[in-house]
Formats: structure tokens, C-alpha cells, sequence
């Protein structure tokens, strides 16, 4: 990362360990960096730090950015995903079909097996 700054690459790959990881200050700090290294709107990384939001407790925030790429998403289901964990945290219990969903359709990914284990 340091010897190549204007590559994203390794920068989304290390936000996204350290969100997994629970450094959720690390992965905020690697995706406000990204945020001003990527193409604005990038989908992908808007979706990344409203997790780490989520994560955070930050959940106004965290739609608000899903807001901003709903339109260019649609019906994504990493988006689905994300607002379903914000409706978990606000107490709709609905939700927790959506986070076993994606859970359940998406084996290896393993910040959904996280956050369906916590809801459980």
C-alpha cells in the first residue's frame, strides 16, 4: 500500500480484512481514503464503509450511503444485505430472514456467517 498510494487494490483488500477482523477504526480510516482514491459513487466501496458503519452503531450514516448507490444498484443483494442489518440493529426481527438469505446464498463470505451468528 505504501509503496503504490493511488492503487486501490491493496487498500480495499486490507479495509475489507480489518472490517472481518473487527478493526473497525482501521477499515473506516482505509475506506475514507478510498472514498477520495476512487472514482465517485464507486458502488463497491460506498457498500464497504456502510458496513463499517453498521458496525460502528453509525446507522444514518451507513443509509444514507446506500441511499446514494441504490440507484445505480437496484436490487443488488450485498445491498440488500447491508439494509437488512441496519433494520436487524433497529429491531426489525424480519430482517433476520434477509441476513440468513444472504448468508445461506453467499457460503463464503464470511462477514455474513458473523453477522448471522450475532443475530442468532
Amino acid at each position: 500500500i505504501q509503496s503504490r498510494p493511488k492503487d486501490e487494490r491493496p487498500l480495499r483488500m486490507r479495509a475489507r480484512l480489518l472490517l472481518l477482523t473487527g478493526d473497525l477504526n482501521g477499515a473506516a480510516a482505509d475506506y475514507e481514503r478510498l472514498l477520495r482514491l476512487a472514482q465517485p459513487g464507486d458502488a463497491a466501496v460506498l457498500l464497504g464503509y456502510a458496513g463499517v458503519l453498521i458496525a460502528l452503531g453509525d446507522l444514518d450514516k451507513a443509509e444514507k450511503m446506500l441511499s446514494d448507490v441504490r440507484g445505480s444498484l437496484g436490487d443488488h443483494p450485498v445491498l440488500k444485505f447491508r439494509q437488512a442489518q441496519i433494520a436487524w440493529r433497529r429491531g426489525h426481527k424480519k430482517a433476520l430472514t434477509t441476513l440468513t438469505v444472504f448468508a445461506r446464498d453467499n457460503p463464503t463470505d464470511v462477514e455474513a456467517w458473523l453477522e448471522r451468528h450475532a443475530a442468532a
